[in-house]
Order: structure tokens, then sequence, then C-alpha cells
């Protein structure tokens, strides 16, 4: 187990967390255990997707600053640091003190062999235990967010009959520029990066929005949407800009 504290006071990081389970964390972290909770989903769904096992560093190089991941030990450890630090020297700091504790660990007084064998079969018993604990709850994370996902969709299919049954005694639809679709595209790129892609195509498909006369009720739904998809990745405010980007766009295109 790494020391967090020591990690973070050796290299006057910012701040240094573990995925766990337990999640934790020491230093400055926004919103906390929000945070990791979100780190943790987007990693969870990128393995899944590409069916690849586990990167042994991530590094993600912001302005002044970068946040470094490690797959440490069957875990996620993960620092925020300034943009000059050097990775390698995190990495050889994290084994160097694993070889020290070894290294006491065999100087130690010798037990007798029954005593150690039982210790080893108990150590081992206790990981493949937390093993078998740490699927069942990444299991239960999937089964969550498949349940939510549903749910979403069900919601979708309430909103949109009562949609429809508006618009039988509504003012004609209101259509707007074929570009609109292009933009909204652009703008959730802007916020969403790769996972952009596959989000507004399931929308856009989910919405049934015509892409060559798309109308205004369909867009708005298409921009709500996209907000409530990017909360889990980028957060609400995040998520709240841009639905506010994509509505601006739809007033321009009137």
């Amino acid at each position: 187990m790494i020391d967090l504290q020591d990690l973070k006071d050796n290299f006057n990081l910012e701040a240094v967390f573990n995925l766990g389970p337990p999640k934790e964390y020491v230093g400055k972290l926004d919103s906390g255990m929000e945070v990791l909770d979100r780190i943790d989903l987007v990693l969870t769904q990128t393995f899944d997707a590409i069916g690849s096992l586990p990167f042994r560093q991530l590094v993600v190089k912001g302005g002044d600053k970068k946040v470094i991941i490690f797959y440490y030990r069957n875990n996620f450890v993960g620092v925020v640091a300034n943009k000059d630090e050097n990775v390698e020297s995190i990495l050889k700091y994290i084994y160097e003190k694993e070889s020290a504790v070894r290294a006491k660990a065999r100087v130690k007084e010798k037990k007798p062999e029954r005593v150690v064998v039982e210790k080893k079969e108990k150590i081992e018993a206790e990981k493949v235990k937390k093993e078998e604990i740490f699927a069942e709850e990444k299991e239960a994370e999937k089964e969550e967010i498949k349940a939510k996902e549903a749910e979403t969709r069900a919601l979708k299919a309430e909103k949109k009959e009562e949609v429809e049954e508006i618009k039988e005694v509504s003012v004609p639809k209101v259509i707007l520029d074929a570009r609109v679709i292009d933009d909204i595209e652009e703008i959730a790129g802007n916020y969403l990066g790769d996972f952009s892609l596959d989000i507004v195509s399931n929308v856009i498909e989910d919405s049934g929005v015509n892409r060559e006369k798309p109308t205004k009720d369909q867009v708005l739904e298409v921009a709500q949407s996209l907000k409530d998809a990017a909360a889990l990745i980028v957060g609400p405010s995040k998520a709240k800009k841009l639905k506010e980007e994509i509505m601006k766009k739809i007033e321009e295109e009137r």
C-alpha cells in the first residue's frame, strides 16, 4: 500500500489519490470523492469498450499542471503535479520504497516455517477475497449504470410521447437550418473529446432528428439529452455550459 501523504510531501504534489477500494485522497482536490468517482467511471468504461489490459501510466497535461495515473498492484494511483514534474522519478520513488520495506522485513527474526506458511496462506486468502469484492463492486457499478441508462431511455420515450401529443394541437413546427446539427456536434466535441462522436450519434438517433430538416423542438430535446449524458463525464457545471452554447446556436439559426 502506497503512503499517499508521504508521496505528496516528498514531491510537493498538489494532490495524491487512490481509486481503491476504498477510494481516498490527500491534498487539494476540488469536489473530492465526486471527482474520484467520475475518473473511476471513465476508466472502467474505456477498458470495457476497448477490451484491453490496463496501462502502466496515463498522463493528462493541462496548462500549468498535469494529472498522472499509475496502474500499481491491481490498483490505480494518481497524482496532480506541476507540469515539469518527472513521471519516472515518482515511479522510481514508489518502487524504491517498496523494496526498502521488503528488505527491512527480511532482516527480522525468522519465524518457524509453519507460522510463515500459515501467514502466507492467510495473506493469499485475503488477497483473493479482496479481488472478489473488487470484482463484485465493479459488476454492481456496471449494473447500476445500465439501470440508469434504461431509466433515462424510458423517460425520454415518455417525454417524446408527450411532445408528440402536444404537437398535434400546436402551431406548425419551426424548421431550423441543417447546419445546426454540425454545430451541435462541434460543440459536443469541444467538451467531450473522443466520447462525443458516439454520444451525439446515439442522442440524435434516439430523438429522431431529421438532419436535413431539423425542427426546433427536436433540437431542444437533443440539447437536454446531451447535457444529461455529459454530466456523467465532465460534471454538471460543464454540462450546463455545453447546453447553453447549443441553445445560443439554435437561436442564431432561427
